[in-house]
């Protein structure tokens, strides 16, 4: 991986994130994983209620402020790259001690601890909670090749229904319409619980999303039954890979949710993608439970650090 252009402050210093960032910081990050916390429109949005992501450059590396007041066991100082990663760490270490903060970085991406030298250096401890789980769009095209917990609900759906007008397209908010639907339907199923609204701020980010649609390159997906929108989702294009960044699903029918989660898969797996990141659970017990259940063939771990202390 080529080291990132220097198009942001130098660590120390900061720079504000904003909108108009969007292709700077999309060229920086295009050599790593598909990783949903360092896309842009997770950081303009989940990250950034407050528009106060900033963002800075060290040996080529880039360094993310994660902040936002009520999460701040989840805050913190991130570093991507793989350039004189140990230094670099060091370096920020040494830059914490001097303001009084506990040296400590967060939610660092597996492929950057691979780039360490001297691991023996540093406690790396598995940040579970925003680990991304990487699942096979071919295991769900199929209802019968689909994991148990998702293949006999779905089954029972299909099954019942008269009406086959069941499908998925995109749905473009460019569209004042289409825009008033998805709003009136995020209200309406916020209503019907279930993994519609797991994070207090889940809404919030999500209606930041809307607001600014022109400026994110993310698009809407629905899923229809009976010609009736049921789902959607906030997915991103990157190659094989999809990144789901918000999902909202109508629970008015029984095992509504693991069908649509065959018709989405379909509908993705003939766009040419091959593998979705459906993001992190955020240590929430129902999500955590769903994805798991689900089977993941792979995850985006992350993990936090610290000095460990010599011995004496």
């Amino acid at each position: 991986m080529k080291p990132p252009k220097h198009v942001f402050a130098t660590f120390p210093e900061f720079s504000r994130l904003t909108y108009a960032d969007r292709e700077k910081w999309e060229t920086l990050i295009k050599d790593y994983p598909p990783i949903s916390d360092i896309s842009f429109t997770t950081l303009m949005t989940w990250w950034s209620v407050l528009e106060n992501t900033k963002v800075s450059q060290i040996n080529g590396n880039i360094i993310i402020a994660y902040y936002f007041p009520g999460y701040e066991a989840a805050s913190g100082l991130s570093i991507l790259g793989t350039k004189r990663i140990d230094e670099s760490i060091c370096s920020i270490f040494d830059w914490q001690k001097e303001r009084g903060d506990p040296p400590c970085l967060v939610h660092v991406p597996e492929f950057v601890i691979s780039a360490i030298r001297f691991p023996e250096m540093f406690n790396l401890e598995s940040d579970r909670n925003f680990d991304e789980c990487i699942f096979d769009l071919k295991d769900f095209t199929e209802i019968k090749s689909m994991p148990q917990a998702a293949r006999s609900g779905a089954r029972r759906l299909e099954a019942r229904m008269s009406d086959k007008n069941n499908y998925v397209k995109d749905l473009e908010l460019g569209n004042p319409i289409i825009k008033e639907l998805i709003l009136h339907k995020i209200e309406e199923w916020n209503e019907e619980g279930g993994l519609n609204q797991p994070y207090d701020h889940d809404n919030t980010s999500l209606g930041q999303l809307i607001d600014y649609y022109d400026d994110f390159e993310d698009r809407f997906a629905g899923a229809y039954i009976n010609g009736e929108l049921h789902a959607f989702v906030v997915y991103r294009n990157c190659g094989e890979y999809l990144i789901t960044t918000y999902a909202r699903f109508s629970y008015a029918m029984p095992h509504i949710f693991e069908f649509n989660l065959h018709q989405f898969a379909v509908w993705f797996y003939d766009q040419g993608f091959r593998f979705v990141n459906l993001d992190v659970d955020a240590g929430h017990p129902l999500v955590r439970a769903i994805k798991v259940n689900l089977q993941p063939v792979n995850f985006f771990r992350k993990y936090t650090i610290t000095p460990k202390r010599s011995k004496r």
